[in-house]
């Protein structure tokens, strides 16, 4: 499975095992999460019927991502968590998946602090030590502001963004987002991504995509 995942893409293979042999019909292939239906029997001859039908179960949003795809992560992700404890431990978990989803380069997340603050719990891109000691007040920047409003924010291009920081000397790209992490109405973090992996800016199916992630996360996080 792992050989045939990650050379297969829409193809079809033979796979012979205990005397039965399988059909193996590629859905996806890396670098996305290889996806394999496996059809019992030697389906080889109707090989060029079964690439069509791989494509339509597979049919790609915008971004690329089967439309199954965040379904199937955010079961992982919630597997995973249940097994992780400390907000770092679920913070780099989520992280984890979210460049996944949305492939980027930086990420973060800030989580409410018990004195009404925010505090970044967990990087991925840079060290978590350049931001440790940093505290956001809801309301003020752009992490403060998406906590507050608990509604995402997605900049394609930040040069043509009045009022926001154009200071970017760290990053690739002028493109970011920022996602409330919600639990009903109360919001309890902002997950961060800038330099997004791949042609073209952050997009709403973008954050689309991450407030999926965001849902079982927001169970781990409130438990935490």
């Amino acid at each position: 499975f792992d050989r045939v995942g990650l050379t297969l893409g829409h193809g079809v293979d033979l796979w012979h095992s205990d005397n039965h042999d399988w059909t193996l019909v590629g859905l996806a292939a890396a670098p996305s999460t290889p996806v394999i239906l496996l059809l019992e029997g030697d389906w080889t001859g109707s090989a060029q019927d079964l690439v069509k039908l791989a494509r339509e179960l597979s049919g790609t949003t915008r971004s690329g991502r089967a439309p199954w795809a965040l379904d199937a992560a955010a079961r992982r992700l919630t597997r995973t968590l249940a097994d992780t404890t400390g907000l770092s431990a679920v913070g780099e978990a989520l992280l984890h998946f979210v460049v996944q989803a949305v492939p980027s380069r930086i990420a973060s997340l800030a989580v409410a602090t018990g004195d009404g603050e925010l505090s970044i719990v967990a990087t991925l891109g840079y060290p978590h030590g350049l931001v440790e000691h940093l505290r956001i007040t809801p309301g003020t920047g752009v992490i403060g502001t998406v906590f507050q409003s608990r509604t995402p924010l997605v900049v394609a291009d930040i040069s043509e963004s009045p009022g926001l920081d154009r200071q970017r000397s760290r990053y690739r790209t002028n493109s970011f987002m920022a996602i409330p992490v919600l639990a009903g109405s109360e919001a309890l973090g902002v997950v961060s991504l800038t330099d997004r992996i791949g042609t073209g800016p952050y997009t709403a199916e973008d954050a689309a995509a991450i407030s999926v992630l965001t849902a079982p996360a927001a169970l781990a996080l409130g438990r935490e």
